[in-house]
C-alpha cells in the first residue's frame, strides 16, 4: 500500500506532463496558436530569434528549477525535477512525429483539444501536490518575498505573453488561443475539485433515532450525529449527517420519508472524502 500511495502522485505527475506536451505538439505549435506560460515564453523567443522552442522550454525549465530549489527548498526541488524533465523530453520527441503535425485542418478543433488536454494534464500534475516547474516559480517567489497571491503572479506573467504574441499573430489565431487559454483554465479548476464525488445528506428529523438506525443497518452508511437547536421551537435535539454514494442516494430518500415524511433533508454533492469507510476501510469491530 505505501508503494502504491507513492506511485500514484509519480504516475499523475508522468501522465500530466506527456498530455502537455502532447497538446502543444500537435494542436498549439501546428496552428501558431497563443499560449502562456513557458510554452508562451519559447513561442516569443521562437519568433524573434529562432531559437528551438523544445531546447528554450528544456533550458528555462531547469534554470527556474534550480533557482526553486535553491530559494524554496528541497522539497519544492523534488515535486518539480519530474515536470522539469519529463515535459521537454516529451515535447521534443512528439515534434518529430510527422503524423502529429497534421492532425486536422480546423483550428478551432485544435483549440478546444489544447486547452482540454493541457488543462487535463496541468491539474493532473498539481492534483499530485506537484508544480509543472518553469513559469510556476516566479509567481512563488513573488508570494514568498512580496506576499503576492499566486494566481495573481501566474496571471499577470500569461497575460504578459499573450500581449507579446499579439504583435505577431493575426486576429484569429490569437481569438483561438484566447479559447484555449479560457477552458485550459476550466478544466484545471474541474480536475482540482474531481474526485470520487459523494452526496452529503443533512437530515433534520424528531425521528432521527429511527433514521439513524435504518441507515446504520438497513444502508450500511457510516454517519455522524449533530447537536442541534430549532429556531422557532428551541427544542433540542440530533440531525443526521451522512456521505454517501450517488447510487444511494434514491434508495435513502425513500427510506427517510417512509420514517418520517416531514423531514427535513439537505443534499449536496462534495467532491473528495477521506478517512475511514471511504479512503479508509471501515469495519464495525474497528475502534474510533
Amino acid at each position: 500500500m505505501k508503494l502504491l500511495h507513492t506511485l500514484k502522485p509519480i504516475a499523475a505527475v508522468v501522465a500530466g506532463n506527456i498530455l502537455v506536451a502532447f497538446a502543444i505538439a500537435a494542436f498549439i505549435l501546428p496552428k501558431n496558436l497563443i499560449a502562456g506560460g513557458t510554452t508562451g515564453l519559447a513561442i516569443i523567443l521562437n519568433h524573434f530569434f529562432a531559437l528551438n522552442i523544445s531546447l528554450v522550454v528544456l533550458v528555462f525549465n531547469s534554470l527556474m528549477f534550480f533557482v526553486g530549489a535553491a530559494l524554496l527548498g528541497r522539497k519544492f526541488a523534488l515535486t518539480t525535477i519530474l515536470s522539469t524533465l519529463i515535459f521537454p523530453t516529451f515535447l521534443t520527441f512528439f515534434r518529430t512525429l510527422p503524423a502529429l503535425q497534421d492532425m486536422t485542418d480546423d483550428i478551432l478543433l485544435s483549440a478546444i483539444y489544447a486547452g482540454i488536454l493541457c488543462g487535463l494534464g496541468v491539474g493532473l500534475v498539481f492534483r499530485a501536490g506537484a508544480s509543472t516547474g518553469g513559469m510556476d516559480i516566479p509567481p512563488l517567489l513573488m508570494n514568498k518575498h512580496f506576499h503576492i497571491p499566486v494566481a495573481v503572479g501566474m496571471y499577470a506573467f500569461d497575460v504578459i505573453f499573450l500581449l507579446v504574441q499579439a504583435f505577431f499573430s493575426n486576429m484569429e489565431q490569437i481569438l483561438y488561443g484566447l479559447i484555449m487559454v479560457f477552458l485550459t483554465s476550466m478544466v484545471i479548476n474541474k480536475v482540482m475539485v474531481t474526485g470520487t464525488n459523494k452526496m452529503q445528506l443533512f437530515i433534520i428529523s424528531k425521528k432521527y433515532e429511527e433514521i439513524k438506525e435504518a441507515l446504520l443497518f438497513v444502508q450500511d452508511v457510516g454517519l455522524t450525529m449533530v447537536n442541534i437547536e430549532t429556531a422557532f421551537e428551541g427544542v433540542q435535539q440530533q440531525a443526521v449527517l451522512c456521505v454517501v454514494e450517488q447510487r444511494k442516494l434514491p434508495a435513502i430518500n425513500e427510506l427517510v420519508n417512509q420514517i418520517d415524511p416531514f423531514a427535513f433533508v439537505i443534499i449536496g454533492q462534495v467532491h473528495e472524502v477521506a478517512g475511514k469507510g471511504f479512503t479508509l476501510e471501515r469495519t464495525h469491530s474497528q475502534a474510533d
